[in-house]
């Protein structure tokens, strides 16, 4: 008895460890996987497919750094796209007022006659060229220009 009720055993643990594989409506017997070696693959894709808490973590983690990154590119990006639009249009700015500043310019050396302001200052006001005695010259000493700190000295 003690033998058959190992060979029912063996039976029974046989099946068990029998996978089958579905094809449509037939069903086919595959090889046979002893359990010690099914149970150690079993074991194995689970630990492969289960990922720890930590892990995890990490993974998320990083991902939220990584986006605060990329917002931040994005944000600095526009940033410097629009503080280039604003230079470009004070430039241009800049540009326009030059442009008038030259044309006031121009049309005020145009409208002086400096024939008329000599009239104006012989005629009208009494002044005079300058005679020779008039005329002091200094020297500069490497300097454009003088600076008087005394009066300057009569004609002797």
């Amino acid at each position: 008895m003690a033998m058959e009720e190992e060979r029912v055993n063996s039976r029974t643990e046989e099946q068990e460890q029998l996978s089958y594989e579905y094809a449509g409506n037939a069903v086919r017997k595959a090889k046979a996987i002893p359990s010690g070696k099914r149970q150690k693959a079993v074991r194995r894709k689970t630990k492969k497919q289960n990922m720890g808490k930590g892990y995890v973590l990490f993974l998320t983690m990083i991902s939220i750094v990584t986006m605060f990154l990329c917002i931040s590119f994005l944000e600095l990006k526009s940033d410097i796209t629009t503080q280039t639009k604003k230079i470009a249009s004070l430039e241009s700015e800049v540009s326009s007022l030059k442009a008038e500043n030259d044309a006031y310019y121009n049309n005020v050396l145009s409208s002086i006659d400096l024939d008329e302001v000599r009239e104006i200052a012989i005629n009208r006001l009494g002044m005079n060229y300058p005679v020779k005695e008039q005329i002091f010259t200094f020297s500069t000493a490497g300097n454009s220009y003088v600076r008087q700190y005394h009066k300057v000295p009569d004609q002797e």
